[in-house]
Order: C-alpha cells, then sequence, then structure tokens
C-alpha cells in the first residue's frame, strides 16, 4: 500500500572528482567592490568588530564579503573611511 522507492531508473554510477594537484590561482581584483570585499578579509579586526564600530549589520557586512549582495553607497563610503580606503585614478598604462 505504500510506495517507498521510486519506480523509475536509478542511476548508480559514481560521481567522479579529480583533483589534479595544482592550487588555483586567485585573480587580480578588478572591480572596487572586490577591492573593499579582500579589504575587509585582510583588515586585522573582526567583521563583528567592524559592523559594531561602523553601525553596519553584521548579516549585511557577512553577505557583501561572500558576495552574495552588494552594498549601497553610503555604506561603501563608511566602510572605505573605516578601512582608511580612498579611490583614485590609476596611472596610464595599468
Amino acid at each position: 500500500p505504500y510506495a517507498t522507492r521510486y519506480p523509475g531508473p536509478v542511476d548508480t554510477a559514481p560521481i567522479m572528482r579529480y583533483n589534479t594537484g595544482m592550487k588555483k590561482r586567485r585573480k587580480k581584483p578588478r572591480w572596487i567592490s572586490d577591492q573593499l570585499r579582500k579589504a575587509i578579509e585582510d583588515h586585522p579586526v573582526s567583521r563583528y568588530r567592524i559592523s559594531k564600530d561602523t553601525g553596519i549589520d553584521a548579516t549585511v557586512l557577512s553577505k557583501f564579503v561572500r558576495g552574495e549582495r552588494g552594498v549601497s553607497l553610503d555604506t561603501f563610503d563608511v566602510l572605505c573611511d573605516y578601512l582608511g580606503l580612498e579611490l583614485r585614478p590609476r596611472g596610464k598604462g595599468k
């Protein structure tokens, strides 16, 4: 009376994953938001402390660092000010 198994075909082939032994090379940050994420990750103060000191919600900060969401320009300004970052034009040929 009770069916406990799916009656369709079952794929029994194992999933193969290969480890090439090569480390993935991190790309150089290109976008301003990527550079801010890297600055937050490299900062000696924890994300929790950054959120408390700046008044930015810890969840918002965590999701931004993981790349799950963006932040407003006001939040961006607060983070840059806290981390001591500034926006300046690149030199020619870079």
